[in-house]
């Protein structure tokens, strides 16, 4: 049972090791077409790092970014009051006025000349840190051409942000690849020492059968098995 355990853990630990690993080598493949967020096919998932967007966002959230046709975006509504009649889609773009990745709520879109669209956009949290102590109130939208946009925020889950965010950290990386990929490793060299052992020692028997002239093993089960057999045809006569 303990290695029927063991050999589970193995295989478990070593299918662990390498989807960690295939999921670090895509993730900075695909970083390279999709300025630096990582990307799955069609979908990209980033982590919140403002406020911005609070309370929908939650700071260390996932985001997870469907890529979308610019012309199927739904823009935020208001009415003459200030009421909100259509919430607006949350899209996520790279602003290339400061090199930076950007998860807000959609609040205006037209049409250009060339078919491209220009997407406007605004954080939801009027109090945003980044806004300064003055708030954001009065602050100028982001005017992107949606050659720049990324995708629609689709899902999000704080409780996965955190544990990326964690996982993620260089020194937790580098523990959890090497504490299983090391018993892996220990376990297959302790199974190796074993089996050699256990090699050596059936040929040191063969050897001292041979010295005493006695059957080898082979020889041995080979007699036995003509032996049974024999003792089969013998029942089959009597019958």
């Amino acid at each position: 049972m303990k290695k029927k355990l063991k050999v589970i853990a193995s295989i478990l630990l070593s299918v662990f090791v390498v989807l960690f690993f295939g999921i670090n080598i895509i993730s900075l493949v695909s970083r390279q077409g999709n300025y630096g967020v990582p990307q799955i096919g069609k979908t990209s998932f980033l982590i919140v790092y403002t406020d911005s967007m609070e309370p929908t966002l939650k700071v260390d959230s996932m985001v997870v970014v469907k890529e979308v046709d610019p012309s199927t975006l739904v823009a935020k509504q208001v009415d003459s009051e200030g009421n909100i009649i259509v919430e607006g889609d949350i899209i996520t773009f790279y602003r290339p006025a400061d090199d930076k990745i950007v998860t807000h709520r959609l609040v205006g879109i037209s049409t250009n000349e060339d078919g491209s669209y220009t997407l406007e956009c605004f954080g939801d949290n009027m109090e945003a840190s980044s806004c300064g102590t003055s708030g954001c109130e009065g602050k100028p939208h982001d005017f992107i051409n949606s050659k720049y946009l990324i995708g629609k925020v689709v899902k999000n889950s704080y409780s996965l942000g955190v544990v990326y965010s964690f996982i993620s950290k260089p020194l937790v990386s580098f523990l959890l690849i090497m504490i299983p990929g090391g018993y892996v490793l220990i376990v297959s060299i302790i199974d190796f020492i074993k089996k050699a052992r256990l090699l050596h020692v059936e040929n040191e028997m063969e050897k001292k059968r041979k010295e005493e002239g006695l059957e080898t093993h082979e020889e041995e089960m080979e007699r036995l098995k003509q032996e049974m057999k024999n003792q089969i045809l013998e029942d089959i006569k009597k019958e």
